[in-house]
């Protein structure tokens, strides 16, 4: 197939200069013969294939608009991107915009948006490229709620056993995310430079308390702290026989 294309460009014509409409399409044509062997084959016209070629119709699509009031809509799309229009690097995403003062505050559905930011009681990642969510976003000065429900492939994996048959059960519960791993001081607004932790360790100790081996444990890297609330966050949970200290 030897195929001729011509690019047409649409622009819808945008409500307000912020917004941009964009439309590219990809028409061809194409005509070809087939061979052998490099060898022509005499069939005739029979032999000759030729049409509108459709594979790559629309090529680009690229839409940031305002539908309707506090209703916005983003779409960018490029044939180019592996995966087709709802998958890979192409995004879009319906997104409803409340009024400052009302409870519901934002509704987004779409691949845009996969994860609530700063998130710490109930981790969630990024998604991939064929995730979807539908996200919600709504509250008052006293009262924040958000909520996220994800489809995403995930991945799979098998596990090979040899010898006699037994059976493998694992088990965990929602609250065994946030064991150990969340603790709350007693104060708030407290001497920031003065905060030390430790964990418990049999490695090179940074302090010894009553008689056991501690680690001094990095902000930042080993937990965070918000000192308005007086919440700290550990990377990871305590271990069965882990201990934490805190010095302030």
């Amino acid at each position: 197939m030897i195929p001729l294309f011509v690019a047409a460009l649409g622009h819808l014509g945008a409500q307000e200069e912020e917004f941009t409409d964009l439309i590219e399409l990809s028409l061809g044509y194409g005509f070809g013969f087939p061979s052998v062997s490099g060898l022509w084959l005499d069939t005739g016209s029979s032999g000759i294939t030729q049409g509108v070629i459709t594979d790559d119709l629309i090529h680009r699509v690229f839409i940031q608009r305002q539908l309707a009031e506090r209703i916005f809509l983003d779409l960018d799309y490029d044939s180019d991107r592996q995966g087709g229009l709802f998958q890979g690097q192409n995004v879009y995403s319906l997104q409803y915009q409340g009024l400052e003062d009302e409870f519901l505050q934002e509704i987004s559905a779409g691949n845009r948006d996969l994860s609530i930011p700063d998130t710490r009681l109930i981790s969630i990642d990024q998604g991939n490229a064929s995730s979807y969510a539908l996200r919600t976003r709504m509250g008052t000065d006293r009262l924040r709620i958000e909520g996220l429900l994800r489809y995403s492939q995930a991945l799979s994996g098998t596990k090979r056993f040899r010898g006699n048959s037994q059976l493998v059960e694992t088990e965990l519960l929602d609250v065994g995310y946030v064991k150990r791993r969340f603790f709350f001081l007693p104060d708030s607004e407290v001497d920031e430079d003065s905060l030390l932790l430790f964990r418990s360790s049999e490695a090179a100790a940074d302090r010894t308390i009553d008689g056991k081996d501690f680690t001094l444990l990095v902000r930042g890297g080993d937990y965070a702290f918000n000192n308005t609330t007086g919440w700290i966050y550990l990377n990871r949970a305590l271990y069965g026989e882990e201990e934490l200290a805190v010095y302030y």
